[in-house]
């Protein structure tokens, strides 16, 4: 892996959300592009004043000056924190800027990895995680997609879930491809499955893959629905 983009709210930048991209980065050894997202904001526009008992004309800025200030402002924060936390752990970085979530599914498409703080949201209203955008961003993307975790330490324990199909089987491939790195971390297939019945070639050819790429290994079969079981 070579390229991480990493989604950040220009306006709020999570912190722990960096320090996790970064952590990815330091593992995987890969470059780290920081896509700060933003609701644009105009420049304050210049308008006509006339004052009175004057003989001239004074041109005068909008109310958005304090708006596009603070924004400004804000970004400018946002990027010296991430430059400089990719600076203290030796990381590659790189900086961009958009405004629509259109132009990060674009940007997706040329990375290896996109990761995404699961908070990460433009509406005025609260929203629960993973929020609108972010599900938005899982369903489009063109790229593996990683929710960074609410608080970070290390890498312990991989959990795959596993229902059966192909997609999943895919996904677990590409994980181990990206993250060969994790090869010593224990990996646990899980497998919900809605019916008492159990597939023996394939949970045993499902087995032989995962302990080719994990010297540690185990596999968990739970019954009921997928949704409440994997929590």
């Amino acid at each position: 892996m070579k390229k991480i983009i990493l989604a950040l709210n220009a306006n709020d930048v999570n912190r722990e959300v960096v320090d996790f991209a970064c952590h990815i980065s330091v593992l995987t050894n890969s470059g780290l592009t920081g896509v700060f997202i933003e609701n644009t904001v105009s420049p304050p526009v210049l308008v006509m004043k006339v004052l009175p008992g004057n003989l001239y004309n004074e041109f005068a800025v909008g109310d958005d000056l304090l708006s596009y200030k603070a924004v400004a402002q804000n970004r400018e924060t946002s990027t010296n924190l991430f430059v400089e936390a990719c600076a203290s752990r030796g990381i590659s970085a790189n900086v961009s800027f958009c405004d629509d979530i259109d132009n990060l599914i674009y940007d997706s498409r040329f990375a290896d990895l996109l990761i995404i703080d699961p908070e990460m949201s433009f509406e005025k209203q609260k929203e629960l995680a993973p929020t609108t955008f972010v599900k938005n961003v899982l369903s489009r993307s063109e790229c593996p997609v990683i929710i960074a975790p609410y608080h970070f330490e290390t890498i312990d324990e991989i959990l795959f879930a596993y229902d059966g199909s192909a997609s999943s089987v895919f996904a677990i491939k590409q994980f181990t491809y990206l993250f060969s790195e994790l090869s010593e971390t224990k990996a646990v297939l899980l497998h919900v499955n809605t019916e008492d019945s159990d597939n023996q070639l394939q949970r045993s050819k499902i087995s032989d893959l995962i302990k080719m790429h994990y010297n540690s290994n185990g596999f968990r079969k739970l019954y009921g629905k997928p949704d409440e079981e994997i929590v």
